[in-house]
């Protein structure tokens, strides 16, 4: 039996560094799928702001038109408390 246990020790140890190399090849593969979703679903996120931002730009210009200047909405687009990359 011994001889056995020896031949599947060996056998396990050879594919381990294979088995290693797949799972670094796919979590980098993850890795990469996961940072163009992100990418994405930011450019998403910044083409929304952007229209809201013109939503708002026209809403406030009503507003300043009827002289209501304390009722203007904020403009996302310029407030730092939006940013995404940690500054």
């Amino acid at each position: 039996m011994l001889p056995l246990a020896q031949k599947q020790a060996d056998d396990i140890l050879q594919k381990y560094s294979q088995a290693r190399d797949y799972l670094e090849q796919t979590l980098a593969q993850e890795a990469e799928e996961k940072i163009a979703r992100n990418q994405r679903l930011q450019a998403e996120n910044e083409q929304k702001i952007q229209e809201y931002d013109r939503a708002v730009s026209g809403i406030n210009s009503c507003l300043q038109a009827m002289k209501l200047h304390e009722h203007l909405l904020p403009v996302i687009g310029q407030n730092d408390s939006v940013s995404v990359d940690g500054e």
